[in-house]
């Protein structure tokens, strides 16, 4: 496990296990907070009150919920979109 500042640059040596390299990001803001050099991204309400500055992502309400992975198929899109309109403005 490594457990870093989004911004901090970090890397790995190449993985010759055989298996996959399994990665998993977590970011946790303020529900005030708003982004704003990026398009609209999509977020889960943890703590406080919704701002409206993000897409609400539903709760999934089992494993595998097929509402929650159509969400997590959109948050991707939105990230991915996100991302695309950063490396334009770079």
């Amino acid at each position: 496990m490594i457990l870093h500042h989004e911004r901090v640059v970090h890397g790995s040596s190449p993985n010759t296990s055989g298996r996959p390299r399994i990665g998993f990001s977590i970011q946790y803001v303020g529900a005030n907070f708003k982004e704003t050099a990026i398009p609209r991204t999509s977020a889960t309400l943890v703590r406080g009150r919704d701002h409206g500055n993000f897409e609400s992502e539903p709760v999934p309400t089992k494993e595998f919920d097929p509402e929650g992975l159509a969400a997590f198929d959109h948050a991707l899109a939105l990230y991915r979109e996100a991302a695309k309109s950063l490396r334009r403005d770079a």
